[in-house]
């Protein structure tokens, strides 16, 4: 665009005759659709007809016009002679070098009667869509006025939840809200945000989640309305490596090759012809959108992008809202009225900075930089680039191999940018697929050199090259492999900006504790509400116990045996499935060890490791093998797929082990993390591992008691438990809390609890 914004201007200095840049438009009628066409001629030259003239970029000769660019010239054309009441206009399409020299030149006379004819031929199909589009919002309205609540009953909190989060749509505010498992949050956000599409207060609804999982429930929500007769199309994004067909051919990292893409090529084309079917389709899930898609020939994760426009729910990652390379620009950069329902927001804060910080090595640029130099040659301007940023980023000098720097050196801006530009420039004239994927790293990082309002931390780290024999303590040297990352500080401005515009924003979430201190995290004002709802379960239908074992990261290994004779006695005396859950894979395994060697006879699972397309596949085995005639013991990590967004009601799950208090890692990026919140907060530690970690042990400690009817037992393993920092941060309806100083007293608490139940 940069590229083509010089050449227009350079081909209209060329010319002293003539007008850049002339505006015309037209008000054109269709099927009672009034459209309002306007745009601005690159040229119109004098003559006897006037000459509409068109400037495009091109890098080589070309042979014959490309269809949507002549239309457009077309299209002007039509509006000049209708508003200066010509007979004839000359059209003419010229292609041009970067350098101004012509590689393409294409012209005609057409006629007035010509001209209108090719402008209703583009027109009065996009009229028609118009009209289809309001006539099927009259109808979805009609049929929203007469939905009831979902389910026979609201649960209590949920016309609580549900008041609060029209207010904030009908007053276009943001909304925190943390409501415990059992409550409905995710109908009680749903019911009145449809509601409001019919009212006029919004006209679309992103239901967003951090886990694909969490979508299930919203899934199923809207089928219940449709049920009663409602109207809605809901579609559901998903990632473009797990829906495209031919992810599964590539070999090594997934690359999107649209250019020569089977499916891509000629996608609009294919896409306008079967659009009325498309529009059709209500519930758009994955499977519907990838037979659509077969049946087409077209790609699906495009042709999910284009449904959701159309679309009144849709269902989809955070990504799409709040990542700016993601983000849906056909949306949410158009001032379309728009709902946001965000779900589990305690997750946004830690996936806003992954989406806004970004990580840059010296090893992913010389891969970048050989893979030029075997397509572009050595001496092309991208290569030379590419060593001139390795450069600047091997100068950077440091103390240590692993640190904080005071600031980025003023040489990377420069170095990167131009490396980053070249590497766009490159792409289309070769086949370049490490390079492509350094773009995204390579801008994020330009966002974060030239940002004036976001925060930025810089962290260095330099390490041996594999096979170097360097001692250690040797000297600093530039064959030391460099990486550099742009660690995004504060998420609150940006996710601020991405929301104020909007109609109304829901945070919610079951662990949403301290509210004040979550909504200012994610951006919110004190104008924001604060909602909090206690639980809607019998509180003595849960019982939660602690014992002060150190599982602390130094006494792991001196503890285990304890810890898991602890476990062992909880498993022993308690009925039914059991869920472990521990703060990493490699603490889960110590302890699985030591249970085989104190109790064999327990029967483990772990928690499969896997990722991509059979994830799912392999989660929903996992959770199969627990069902209400089995006894099992579920052995999985905190904040991990199964610590969250995970349900087991009706007995098969019984009762759940924490190990730990859930800390991040203390890495160097966390202590960034904690060093800023000290200055912001005067507590970094609360804020950077303490909050974060509690958030994942009550939810997976939400998953025992799921319904009224469920009853479970919680054990808590960590001395920490017992001070106030920690317990503070616990759920208000654990109201049976109590410590258990040995595993005589824990057995003896079990049995009373369980009396009657076997």
């Amino acid at each position: 665009m940069r590229e083509g914004a010089k050449l227009h201007r350079l081909l209209q200095q060329m010319s002293a005759d003539g007008v850049a840049e002339r505006r015309v438009s037209l008000l054109f009628s269709h099927l009672n659709i009034d459209l309002l066409v306007a745009g601005r001629i690159d040229r119109l030259a004098p003559g006897d007809p006037p000459i509409v003239e068109e400037f495009k970029l091109a890098s080589h000769p070309v042979s014959a016009p490309i269809p949507e660019h002549w239309t457009q010239t077309v299209i002007y054309a039509h509006m000049l002679a209708q508003s200066e009441s010509l007979d004839t206009v000359r059209v003419r399409l010229i292609y041009a070098a970067q350098n101004g020299g012509t590689l393409g030149l294409f012209e005609s006379v057409e006629s007035r009667v010509d001209l209108e004819g090719e402008f209703r031929a583009a027109a009065e199909p996009f009229c028609a869509y118009i009209a289809g589009g309001l006539s099927w919002r009259a109808a979805r309205d009609e049929s929203l006025r007469g939905m009831r609540f979902p389910y026979p009953e609201p649960r209590p909190g949920q016309r609580a939840f549900a008041a609060h989060v029209r207010q904030a749509i009908i007053s276009k505010r943001r909304l925190f809200a943390e409501a415990p498992t059992g409550i409905g949050k995710t109908s009680a956000a749903l019911v009145p945000s449809v509601r409001a599409l019919a009212s006029g207060y919004t006209e679309q609804v992103f239901f967003l989640t951090a886990r694909t999982t969490a979508r299930l429930a919203a899934l199923d929500a809207l089928e219940r309305m449709r049920a009663q007769g409602v109207h809605l199309r809901s579609v559901v994004l998903t990632a473009k490596e797990l829906c495209c067909p031919h992810a599964r051919e590539a070999a090594g990292t997934f690359r999107c090759a649209m250019t020569d893409c089977p499916e891509a090529v000629g996608f609009y084309d294919r896409l306008a012809e079967s659009a009325p079917d498309f529009l059709r389709v209500e519930n758009a899930t994955p499977d519907a959108i990838a037979a659509m898609a077969r049946s087409a020939k077209l790609c699906p994760h495009e042709l999910s992008l284009s449904m959701a426009e159309a679309a009144d729910v849709v269902l989809c990652d955070y990504n799409y809202a709040f990542d700016p390379s993601v983000q849906l620009q056909r949306v949410f950069r158009v001032k379309k009225p728009v709902t946001l329902l965000i779900d589990e927001a305690h997750h946004l804060g830690e996936r806003a900075r992954n989406m806004l910080s970004a990580t840059v090595s010296t090893d992913s640029l010389k891969a970048s930089r050989r893979e030029m130099g075997q397509a572009l040659g050595r001496k092309s301007e991208p290569y030379a680039a590419m060593t001139k940023l390795i450069h600047a980023m091997e100068s950077i000098s440091t103390w240590n191999d692993e640190e904080r720097l005071d600031a980025p050196p003023d040489a990377l801006l420069p170095a990167l940018s131009d490396a980053l530009d070249q590497s766009l420039a490159a792409l289309p004239t070769a086949s370049l697929p490490v390079t492509h994927n350094m773009v995204r790293p390579l801008t994020s990082m330009r966002a974060a050199l030239t940002s004036q309002t976001i925060p930025f931390a810089w962290l260095i780290r330099r390490s041996e090259p594999q096979g170097n024999n360097a001692q250690p303590g040797a000297r600093l040297n530039h064959k030391k492999h460099t990486e550099l990352t742009a660690l995004c500080l504060d998420v609150a401005q940006h996710i601020a900006s991405c929301t104020k515009r909007l109609c109304g924003c829901v945070f919610f979430s079951g662990t949403f504790s301290p509210l004040p201190a979550m909504r200012s995290l994610l951006g919110g004002d004190n104008e924001d509400a604060l909602l909090s709802l206690p639980s809607p379960f019998p509180p003595e239908r849960l019982l939660t116990l602690w014992m002060a074992h150190s599982t602390r990261y130094q006494a792991r290994q001196s503890s285990s045996r304890a810890v898991a004779e602890t476990l062992a006695a909880f498993a022993r005396h308690s009925p039914g499935n059991l869920w472990f859950c521990f703060p990493s894979y490699a603490y889960l395994e110590m302890i699985r060890v030591a249970l085989v060697y104190v109790a064999p006879e327990l029967e483990l699972a772990v928690q499969p490791r896997v990722s991509g397309a059979e994830a799912a596949f392999t989660r929903q085995s996992f959770i199969d093998m627990f069902q209400e005639d089995t006894r099992r013991i579920g052995m999985i990590v905190l904040g991990g797929s199964f610590g969250e967004s995970v349900d087991l009601p009706g007995g098969r799950l019984t009762g759940a082990a924490v190990v730990g208090v859930g800390l991040p890692q203390v890495n160097l990026e966390q202590e960034t993390l904690r060093a800023y919140y000290d200055e912001r907060f005067g507590d970094g530690f609360q804020a950077a591992y303490r909050v974060p970690g509690m958030h994942k042990v009550i939810q997976a400690a939400g998953r025992v008691i799921r319904s009224s009817n469920d009853k479970g037992a919680l054990l808590l393993l960590d001395e920490r438990y017992g001070q106030d920092d920690y317990a503070d941060l616990l759920p208000a309806h654990w109201t049976r809390f109590a410590q258990c100083d040995s595993n005589e007293e824990l057995i003896e608490r079990l049995q009373t609890f369980w009396e009657g139940e076997r």
